[in-house]
């Protein structure tokens, strides 16, 4: 696959001449492609805690994105469309961007060519039939392609994906004579990498909230010379919990007073960077 890559050259600027973006993004598979125990069988542990983000973290998430009136961007998973379908109902009533996150959570280099281009289509497919619109944007699960994910994703005239994570701002991909966004992605704000046991006393939800705080602090510390974007990803099932919420909702409470902020869907920045030929 041959990639081509136009970085943003010269003055940037953001709608309104806001000093930085704000992407909270969440990756919505729920249980689907949990990983199961070593001798094959279902790692009940792993299912039903995944499973807490369907059937609660999601709706928790939702209210307190509602709180504090701010758009957002959700990744989701063909199946977990299928078995959460008033979830997928309620985000995009609710205004929000869904995007794709692979059919049952696939990692998408164990695949060959064939079998790549049918998880994206019965992706689409899915997310369509549920929610009345097909995706535009796409997140490999684990932020794994293969070296034929961005040629597929190009073939179906995706807009944007977000899956590489070497840029603090946006650019342009050129691949199979197409072109499409890349919005680059950070594990350093990811709240799967946060809360994860082997990360402690990082995963206490203090600590992930002050974690977020000093990323913003920076960004924000540096945008007073040129624009800047802030990018988060959250799993319902993890920040959809009572005290991690509460460091979300913290989170949001923090930075509301401070000024020049554009909060802004995966799609909405796309077709900004679309528009502005960046």
């Amino acid at each position: 696959m041959k990639i081509e890559e136009r970085l943003t050259g010269g003055k940037i600027e953001w709608p309104n001449g806001a000093r930085m973006a704000v992407l909270f993004t969440f990756d919505y598979q729920a249980e689907v492609g949990s990983p199961k125990l070593p001798s094959g069988k279902t790692n009940y542990a792993i299912e039903t805690e995944r499973q807490y983000g369907g059937r609660h973290g999601i709706w928790r998430v939702l209210d307190l994105l509602d709180k504090h009136e701010l758009k957002s961007t959700f990744f989701v998973s063909g199946v977990t469309a299928e078995r959460y379908p008033d979830s997928v109902k309620a985000i995009k009533k609710r205004g929000h961007d869904i995007a794709g996150h692979a059919y049952a959570h696939e990692e998408m280099h164990l695949y060959d060519r064939p079998e790549e281009k049918q998880i994206i289509l019965k992706t689409i497919d899915a997310l369509e039939k549920i929610s009345g619109e097909r995706p535009w944007g796409w997140r490999c699960p684990k932020v794994l392609m293969s070296d034929n994910t961005l040629e597929l994703l190009a073939e179906q005239d995706f807009i944007y994906n977000s899956d590489f994570l070497n840029e603090d701002l946006p650019y342009v991909l050129k691949v199979g004579g197409k072109e499409m966004v890349e919005i680059p992605y950070s594990f350093t704000t990811d709240d799967a990498c946060l809360y994860s046991p082997i990360n402690y006393p990082y995963g206490i939800p203090r600590n992930v909230l002050g974690v977020w705080q000093d990323e913003f602090d920076v960004l924000y510390k540096e945008s007073e010379k040129t624009p800047k974007m802030l990018i988060i990803c959250m799993h319902p099932y993890l920040t959809g919990r009572p005290s991690r919420s509460k460091a979300f909702d913290d989170f949001l409470t923090y930075i509301k007073p401070f000024k020049g902020l554009w909060y802004a869907r995966g799609i909405d920045v796309a077709n900004w960077w679309k528009k502005k030929g960046y």
